[in-house]
């Protein structure tokens, strides 16, 4: 699937709401992917202050591996 509007595939920053009652993070299906670290705690606060009790988290890769085929 190609990227989204305003979509980085690869850009590191997401934004994850913690579950109702267990306070666990409920990963979307196709999560977005935020281009920097400001523009996904702009989306958290948006999404906060659109669904009352909910908490949103920003969270970043902080690394990666990958082994060639």
């Amino acid at each position: 699937m190609k990227p989204r509007p305003g979509e980085v595939i690869g850009g590191g920053w997401i934004v994850l709401r913690r579950g109702d009652d267990t306070g666990r993070i409920r990963p979307s299906f196709m999560t977005f992917e935020h281009p920097t670290r400001e523009a996904a705690e702009a989306e958290a606060a948006r999404l906060a202050a659109s669904r009352p009790g909910y908490r949103f988290d920003v969270l970043g890769v902080l690394a990666s591996q990958m082994v060639a085929a």
